[in-house]
């Protein structure tokens, strides 16, 4: 989640693209909606087994270091 154009932290767009650049299982679908949230709620109704939504949130503290 988040929207580059809409000038948040874009935190699910950076992170879809870090996926796409590894190897996924044939069965794992990325895909960043950006801001076409209606086209995503229609995808949803092909059905899917899980859905996983990236976001991130203020919590009033420095990020921590990644590894």
């Amino acid at each position: 989640m988040g929207n580059i154009f809409l000038g948040d932290d874009a935190f699910g767009v950076e992170v879809a693209r870090r996926l796409l650049a590894e190897p996924l299982p044939e069965n794992v679908r990325v895909a960043d909606y950006g801001i076409r949230g209606v086209h995503l709620a229609y995808q949803l109704l092909d059905g899917y087994d899980t859905l996983i939504l990236v976001d991130a949130v203020s919590r009033g503290s420095l990020p921590a270091p990644c590894s």
